[in-house]
């Protein structure tokens, strides 16, 4: 009745045919689902925001948006869902801006002393390493995207491709440069265990290592806060500090595309997953 179909199968001569249109319908849906790369903000290199920003601000995301899904994604700011009153639609994604990037990292001591095309500190050029789930293929595009990018501002990015497990291993034990992972979010989420500070040590969802006074008090004001309002104020308030600080590099939340029988009827899409409801769904001879 029906099928999830890639970019390539979505925008495929076979599912653009006529004779397939006729028995066939397509169509895509966004649920609570985000991609990002997470820095290990416990390395000495990606300790600093200023570092972290710039980096940052060298992928660029609006071409990985057309080559990767046509178009067929959204940048986010936050792990939060879109859809969710805590999320502050007001924040701007960073921009692309290499030049800007360079600034930054000279700023925090990191500039080609050498000529050797490597930015350096105290003696040290800046090489990084991605590790991405083996399985990912879209990770391993975006990684060899971004190397690509880092290269031009002169930062080293290796790219390297893990088993589940391994690369699981590695995240929890906090034994990585950066890494890319995607999240599939409820609509509403406590924050506690990816940002507080209490889970800042090894075997736990901050992988970031990320510990910072401001945000645990943020987010203990909203988990006893009974007012709505009042909570997704101080939700969007975290929102923005982790940004300006970006422990992680947030990326985009991709739709889930599908090909469905025109027989089929009842079909509608929610916010919550799996985005929609089969028990609906009925049958039209």
């Amino acid at each position: 009745f029906s099928a999830w179909l890639s970019s390539a199968d979505y925008f495929g001569e076979q599912v653009r045919a006529p004779e397939f249109a006729e028995r066939v319908y397509t169509g895509y849906f966004y649920t609570p689902r985000m991609s990002y790369v997470v820095w290990n903000t416990r390395r000495p290199q990606l300790s600093s925001a200023g570092v972290r920003r710039a980096l940052g601000m060298c992928f660029d995301w609006d071409a990985y948006i057309r080559s990767q899904y046509r178009g067929l994604a959204r940048r986010v700011t936050s792990e939060r869902a879109i859809e969710s009153p805590g999320y502050d639609h007001d924040l701007v994604p960073l921009p692309y801006d290499p030049a800007a990037a360079r600034e930054l990292l000279a700023a925090e001591g990191w500039y080609d002393r050498d000529g050797d095309g490597l930015v350096d500190r105290d003696g040290v050029p800046l090489e990084l390493e991605l590790i991405v789930p083996a399985s990912s293929g879209s990770a391993r595009i975006l990684g060899a995207k971004y190397a690509e990018d880092l290269a031009a501002v002169g930062v080293r990015l290796t790219v390297t491709a893990r088993e589940w497990a391994v690369f699981n291993e590695q995240l929890n034990a906090r034994e990585f440069d950066a890494a890319n992972l995607a999240w599939n979010m409820p609509v509403e989420i406590d924050p506690e265990q990816y940002w507080h500070s209490r889970w800042a040590g090894v075997n736990t969802s901050n992988h970031a290592g990320w510990a910072d006074p401001v945000c645990d008090q943020l987010i203990e004001d909203a988990q006893q806060e009974l007012d709505p309002a009042r909570r997704a104020e101080l939700l969007r308030e975290l929102q923005r500090r982790i940004y300006a600080a970006q422990p992680y590099m947030f990326g985009v939340s991709v739709p889930s595309r599908f090909a469905m029988a025109r027989r089929v009827r009842g079909f509608a899409t929610t916010a919550l997953q799996p985005g929609f409801a089969i028990r609906d769904w009925y049958i039209v001879e």
